[in-house]
C-alpha cells in the first residue's frame, strides 16, 4: 500500500507548520447517503467533524468522506471533503469509521479490506438482548452483525464507556485492541456572546429546554 507517512527530525516543523514526527493520510468515514449541512447539527455528526479537524491540526492529511458535495473541496489546511465516488482507499494509511453506520458505509463502498481500520463505536450491542442497551429486535441483530465484521476487520476499536468495553469483550473477545475514548467538549470554548433575546427587545426571564417536538406540537405552540 502506498504510504503517506513522512518522518522529520524531532526539533523541526514540516511545510505548513506541521508538528515534528510522523504524519498520515487518514480517511474519516460516516454516512454515505446524501444530507445537507443543516442536518450536520447533531452530536454524532459534530463529533465526526471535530475529530477530523483535530487530526488535521496535528499535521495529518485528513479527508472527510461524505456525499455533501459533488466534487472534492478543501475545508481547512490539510482537511478535505471528498465524495465517496472519489475515495481511493488504498491511498490512505488509516481509515477511521464512525459508529456502526460508518463501518457499514466503508463496506458498501469497497473499503472493508483496508489493512488499518480504526472503528469508533457509540454503542455496543449483544448477541442477545442486554439490560441497559436500548436496541431491540431486527435493529439489534443488524448492529451485532456489523460488530462481528468490525471485530474481524479492524485493527483498533474505540468505545465510550466501561459497560461498552465489558460487553465488547464478552461478545468478541480480546483479539482487537480496545480503547475507551469518552465523549467530551471542544478544546476551545468560544467567548460569551450577546443573549439573542436581548437583541430582539425581549427582557422577561426565559428558559432554554432541550427536546424534540412533533409537527403537531409545534403547530399547537404557534397558534
Amino acid at each position: 500500500m502506498p504510504s503517506g507517512t513522512k518522518t522529520m527530525p524531532p526539533d523541526q516543523h514540516g511545510p505548513d507548520g506541521r508538528p515534528s514526527g510522523h504524519w498520515l493520510r487518514i480517511a474519516c468515514v460516516y454516512k454515505r447517503h446524501h444530507f445537507t449541512r443543516r442536518q450536520l447539527m447533531n452530536m454524532a455528526r459534530i463529533r465526526f467533524y471535530r475529530m477530523a479537524e483535530a487530526l488535521a491540526r496535528r499535521g495529518h492529511e485528513v479527508d472527510t468522506t461524505t456525499n455533501l458535495a459533488p466534487e472534492p473541496s478543501l475545508r481547512a489546511p490539510r482537511l478535505r471533503e471528498v465524495p465517496f465516488k472519489f475515495a481511493r482507499w488504498d491511498r490512505y494509511d488509516v481509515v477511521k469509521t464512525f459508529f456502526h453506520e460508518g463501518f457499514e458505509s466503508l463496506l458498501a463502498e469497497g473499503g472493508g479490506d483496508h489493512p488499518f481500520i480504526v472503528s469508533k463505536l457509540g454503542s455496543v450491542v449483544g448477541s442477545e438482548q442486554t439490560p441497559g442497551v436500548y436496541f431491540f429486535g431486527t435493529e439489534r441483530k443488524k448492529l451485532f452483525e456489523t460488530q462481528k465484521e468490525i471485530a474481524r476487520r479492524s485493527r483498533i476499536v474505540t468505545v465510550l464507556t466501561n459497560p461498552n468495553a465489558a460487553l465488547w469483550w464478552k461478545e468478541h473477545g480480546y483479539g482487537v485492541p480496545l480503547y475507551m475514548v469518552p465523549t467530551g467538549v471542544d478544546a476551545e470554548i468560544q467567548p460569551q456572546a450577546e443573549i439573542p433575546t436581548r437583541a430582539s427587545g425581549w427582557t422577561a426571564p426565559w428558559r432554554c429546554s432541550q427536546g424534540i417536538f412533533t409537527k403537531r406540537e409545534i403547530r399547537a405552540k404557534s397558534i
